[in-house]
């Protein structure tokens, strides 16, 4: 079958073999074959059964044998390969990050669908970004990708391991170009702060996580990040320590939630403003003020339904019902929104 093909298409399909888990035409014009070129080209390899087509999804396919004999032809020419690879991180981190930032609050949502259709050629692209550091591919990405896995729409603890794997990636290398000494800086920083998130949820290491968020706070205080703007870095890391303080000092909790909610309404970050005022709810009604947590899940609540985000107004919804209102003893109005909640995602 691979004497079948011509010079092009085993160049062609040698150089797709760095997807993972099927690709768009799109992607495969961007990054290998050039947009005159590609449908003729797919048509071809998808004939040859190189390649299935889906036209459901409007997605291709290679087998994962024939994927790693096409991965085994790329390796043995390095130019090709490291273009091939360099090209597909550039190409899904830019994608990941210009979605989240450039679209509507009410856009979002079907983003992160999008998203969870290549979310294995985005974790393959953010961690070759972080092994050979492409300036600027890596931060806008990182954060857009902790949002992903955090709201749930990937497995956590594939969270926590991307996450662990760019921080070691990014980390192997000590020699920064002064050049580039900021935008490393800040992206390490979202690293930690997101790989500490996941830590405490998936393994409830409470300790490795508080060990992450000191380490973030070092680099955002430390020299090559007092220049720059960086509240939404702090504001993640507030709403992290929030959640590490909520159970032993709710009070503490609070303030930190608190704090969390002033630093993403100022960089007009509605996302995080929602889940913010969610977790000062979380934290005054541990601490007993009920009337408070009420006013705050109901903001977050809001907050959520301008954004069109179902998932965050579902989850404020079960807290406003399962927690508030249940400790105040109304159980009617509990049940009816844990039902509307549900209904949200079901």
């Amino acid at each position: 079958s691979w004497r079948r093909l011509d010079q092009a298409e085993r160049a062609a399909f040698s150089q797709l073999s760095v997807f993972r888990g099927g690709f768009e035409r799109e992607a495969a014009a961007q990054i290998v074959m050039g947009t005159a070129a590609a449908p003729r080209r797919l048509a071809t390899l998808v004939r040859k059964s190189f390649l299935q087509h889906d036209p459901a999804t409007h997605r291709y396919h290679v087998h994962e044998l024939l994927r790693q004999y096409g991965s085994e032809k790329l390796n043995a020419d390095p130019a090709l390969e490291t273009a091939a690879r360099d090209q597909h991180s550039q190409y899904y981190c830019e994608r990941l990050g210009h979605a989240v930032e450039g679209s509507k609050d009410s856009e979002l949502p079907s983003v992160w669908d999008a998203i969870q259709d290549d979310i294995e050629n985005v974790r393959a692209a953010c961690l070759r970004a972080a092994t050979y550091w492409h300036p600027g591919h890596l931060v806008q990405a990182a954060d857009a990708l902790g949002w992903f896995y955090y709201r749930g729409y990937g497995n956590l603890q594939h969270g926590e391991i991307t996450f662990r794997g760019m921080e070691e990636a990014l980390g192997a290398s000590k020699a920064w170009p002064s050049s580039e000494t900021f935008d490393r800086a800040r992206t390490m920083v979202r690293i930690l702060a997101w790989r500490a998130t996941f830590r405490q949820l998936v393994v409830v290491d409470k300790e490795t996580s508080k060990h992450l968020l000191r380490k973030s706070l070092t680099l955002l205080d430390g020299p090559n990040l007092t220049d720059g703007d960086c509240g939404v870095e702090r504001a993640q890391i507030a709403y992290q320590t929030g959640y590490y303080w909520l159970y032993p000092d709710a009070g503490t909790a609070r303030q930190h939630f608190a704090e969390s909610f002033r630093l993403y309404q100022e960089a007009g970050h509605k996302l995080g403003m929602g889940y913010a005022l969610l977790g000062l709810g979380r934290a005054a009604s541990f601490y007993g003020s009920q009337d408070e947590a009420r006013e705050a899940v109901s903001q977050s609540i809001s907050v959520f339904r301008a954004i069109g985000d179902r998932v965050g107004e579902s989850e404020a919804m079960g807290v406003l019902g399962g927690m508030v209102a249940v400790k105040q003893f109304r159980f009617r109005e509990a049940e009816d929104l844990i039902r509307q909640g549900l209904s949200l995602i079901h």
